[in-house]
C-alpha cells in the first residue's frame, strides 16, 4: 500500500509501534506527551522502495521526521539527516544604464546604442501600473507611456537637467 491509511488504521500503527519501540522517538529519543506530536515515519521511504509494512515503520517527532526526509539508514540503524539549503543565493544585480536608465527613457520602437534596451518593460505588474492622469510619464509607466503616445524624453532631460 503507498497511499495514506484511513485515520483510524493510522492510530491503530501508533499504537502496535508504541508497544513495540516504545512511545519515543527513535531519532532524537524525545518521549511523546500524546498523539498530536507523533509522525509515523518509513525507515525505509517510500520513494526508494519502502513499504506500509510494520517492520518498516518507526515513530518520530516531527522535527526529526522533516528532517530526515526521504534519506536512507546507514547499515548499522543510525539516521544522516538530508543537507538542505536553506537559503538561495542572491544573483548579482544587473547593471544600470545611465543613458536609457535601463530602457525605461525609450520610446516603442527604439533602442539604446549604449547598452541595447529595448523600451522596458515590456510588461508591468497590476500593482505598478498608473493611469494615466496619475502617471508622471518618468519613471512610472501607464498604458500611454508603454504604447509610445507620450513622449517621455522631454520629461526626462527637465529632471537630469539637459
Amino acid at each position: 500500500m503507498r497511499a495514506k491509511p484511513p485515520r483510524e488504521i493510522r492510530e491503530a500503527i501508533i499504537v502496535a509501534l508504541a508497544e513495540r519501540d516504545g512511545y519515543a522517538c527513535y531519532i532524537c529519543p524525545k518521549v511523546f506527551a500524546d498523539n498530536s506530536e507523533v509522525t509515523i515515519d518509513h525507515f525505509y521511504p517510500l520513494s526508494k522502495g519502502g513499504s506500509w509494512h510494520i517492520d518498516n515503520l518507526r515513530l518520530a517527532c516531527q522535527p526529526c521526521n522533516n528532517k530526515k526526509g526521504d534519506a536512507e539508514p546507514n547499515p548499522d540503524g543510525t539516521v544522516n539527516f538530508l543537507p538542505r539549503n536553506l537559503k538561495v543565493p542572491k544573483a548579482p544585480r544587473p547593471e544600470v544604464c545611465n543613458e536609457c536608465n535601463s530602457g525605461r527613457a525609450l520610446q516603442a520602437g527604439e533602442s539604446c546604442s549604449i547598452c541595447g534596451s529595448l523600451p522596458q518593460p515590456l510588461q508591468w505588474p497590476n500593482f505598478k501600473k498608473k493611469i494615466p492622469k496619475n502617471c508622471d510619464h518618468n519613471i512610472y509607466h501607464c498604458w500611454m507611456c508603454v504604447a509610445g503616445f507620450v513622449d517621455r524624453k522631454p520629461v526626462l532631460n527637465d529632471l537630469l537637467g539637459e
